[in-house]
């Protein structure tokens, strides 16, 4: 992350943001819903388009959109693999 931001998200309060914060809550519910480690989460975020995020992130879901999530998340999951 670059230092500029990691700064700025330093000097915000810690309820929001820091260790043990509402956003790192959020990290961690979205990591174990999808069964991923930090770092396999952080390279789909990057990595994915807006379209499959959207995917991801609905609540209710279709049989068939579950299906694809579970697709989209297999497929960054094996490229992270690789790139390691």
């Amino acid at each position: 992350m670059d230092p500029k931001m990691q700064a700025k998200l330093a000097s915000l309060p810690q309820p929001l943001f820091g260790p043990n914060s509402l956003l790192d809550y959020v990290d961690r519910s979205f990591d174990d819903s999808l069964h991923l480690t930090k770092e396999e989460s952080d390279y789909l975020c990057e990595q994915a388009t807006d379209k499959e995020l959207d995917l991801l992130v609905t609540f209710e879901k279709t049989f068939a959109q579950k299906r694809q999530s579970v697709l989209v998340r297999n497929k960054y999951k094996k490229q992270f693999l690789k790139s390691k």
